[in-house]
């Protein structure tokens, strides 16, 4: 069985080369961001199962309706409608995003939810956390050192928030904790201009 840290080491791979294809693909003119999130979730999954030690099965686009029968209570807010994860394998559901932090507080909170029920259903000695991973990026005119300096204090924001995500979240309905890690390599595309540098970041939750 694939490791933890092998597991988010894979899937920051994985976002990562997302990424580059995109801004490889594009040429810096168009799709000068981030992968779309079909593609990273793809790339993710492959990743994975290139491991090692791969887990026994991965699905994809895993329906929430799915969760019902087996839910002890009225589905919170967050967990209605024909939603799907983006992946999910054994009890890990992978996310990822293009925006910063405060755009996703509900969907963090979801994984929250998640990973409670989960931990009190699931067979011992799977895996269980829910992660949120994102791929995060700066832009600068000033030069590469400028962009990575942004970069930096934008991810630093992040720890910040999700830790405030997880302390309202003991607050109202009990004790969760959380692991943040960040992707040390960058894609970097850098123009005469204009210097841009992205990275993955991801949050576990247990």
């Amino acid at each position: 069985m694939i490791s933890e840290a092998d597991l988010v080491t894979a899937l920051h791979q994985g976002a990562c080369k997302a990424t580059k294809d995109y801004l490889a693909w594009s040429d810096g003119t168009f799709l000068n961001e981030c992968a779309g999130e079909s593609y990273m979730v793809a790339c993710m999954a492959q990743t994975v199962m290139k491991t090692s030690s791969p887990p026994p099965y991965l699905c994809l686009e895993y329906c929430l309706s799915a969760l019902t029968k087996d839910w002890d209570k009225r589905l919170p807010d967050c967990l209605k409608g024909s939603g799907r994860f983006d992946m999910t394998l054994l009890n890990i559901e992978a996310k990822c995003s293009t925006a910063w932090a405060d755009n996703y507080i509900d969907d963090i909170t979801r994984l929250m939810h998640i990973c409670r029920k989960l931990r009190k259903t699931s067979t011992d000695g799977a895996l269980q956390a829910c992660i949120f991973i994102a791929s995060v990026y700066s832009y600068s005119n000033s030069g590469l050192k400028k962009a990575k300096k942004q970069l930096n204090k934008k991810i630093s924001a992040w720890k910040s928030y999700i830790s405030d995500i997880r302390l309202d979240y003991q607050k109202r309905h009990g004790e969760i904790s959380t692991y943040f890690s960040v992707y040390p390599k960058y894609n970097v595309t850098e123009t005469s201009d204009l210097a841009q540098v992205s990275t993955s970041l991801c949050c576990i939750i247990k």
